[in-house]
């Protein structure tokens, strides 16, 4: 059963009524590089100087620490998706950068946003604020973003880590494959997403394929996600945290 389409809402909806009305994508990308710049220039000025430079790469580096060391816990992110007041307070010139690389990074792609791998089983990357998902269950990978489309709290399972790693617990990935499966055999199309829909949240789908029944392992489960996603590939991280659940847990 195909996927019903997002249609024109939020920001997607906003680039096309741009794009319809003649301005390509080209131009669309300076607009908001200027602004950026701008909007940076007048930061730079207010926030004493140098001193502004310094926050910045203070908080890219502790990010990049909390990442090496395992921190997940510290960026703040709630179980619903959503990120902590102190962490937009900290961490807000990251994440808002971020942000604007990935859709910057998906108006040049000609990967979708997201595909259905199996039946109600849909992988893609972090969804377009403003828009309103048609999905009925969110699996949340991410550490770093937050979950700003309007979705019933009560189902989302955030399940987080940073980019590139799996730093999960057994048991917390656990619980957390054993809710998606269930919801999924519930009825509802469970959306697993991370940054990009390649690496954490095709290895959470993975586990998921294999306790459903869908894949007869977790190789298995990787060449069907990369049947309709090509770019999904687990790294060496994840392909090992894969093999402790094949021992312990699945």
């Amino acid at each position: 059963m195909p996927l019903p389409s997002q249609g024109d809402s939020g920001f997607t909806g906003f680039i096309r009524s741009l794009n319809r009305a003649g301005v390509p994508n080209i131009t669309i990308i300076l607009w908001a590089i200027s602004l950026l710049a701008l909007l940076s220039s007048w930061a730079f000025d207010q926030a004493c100087g140098s001193y502004f430079v310094i926050y910045l790469a203070v908080i890219h580096g502790a990010v990049g620490a909390m990442a090496m060391f395992d921190l997940t816990s510290q960026f703040g992110k709630l179980p619903d998706g959503r990120l902590t007041w102190w962490s937009w307070v900290i961490f807000g010139p990251y994440i808002c950068t971020l942000m604007v690389f990935i859709f910057v990074r998906r108006l040049f792609s000609k990967e979708p946003q997201l595909n259905e791998i199996y039946e109600r089983w849909v992988l893609g990357g972090y969804p377009t604020p403003g828009s309103e998902p048609k999905w009925t269950a969110v699996v949340d990978c991410t550490a770093e973003l937050p979950r700003l489309y309007k979705i019933d709290a009560k189902k989302v399972k955030c399940i987080p880590t940073y980019d590139t790693t799996a730093a999960w617990s057994v048991s917390d990935f656990e619980r957390a494959v054993e809710w998606a499966v269930d919801q999924w055999k519930g009825g509802e199309t469970v959306y697993v997403h991370c940054a990009y829909g390649h690496g954490r949240s095709a290895a959470f789908m993975a586990a998921c394929f294999v306790m459903a029944g869908i894949a007869k392992n977790f190789e298995d489960a990787e060449r069907q996600m990369q049947r309709c996603r090509p770019q999904v590939k687990l790294n060496m991280e994840q392909k090992a945290f894969l093999s402790k659940l094949r021992k312990t847990v699945l």
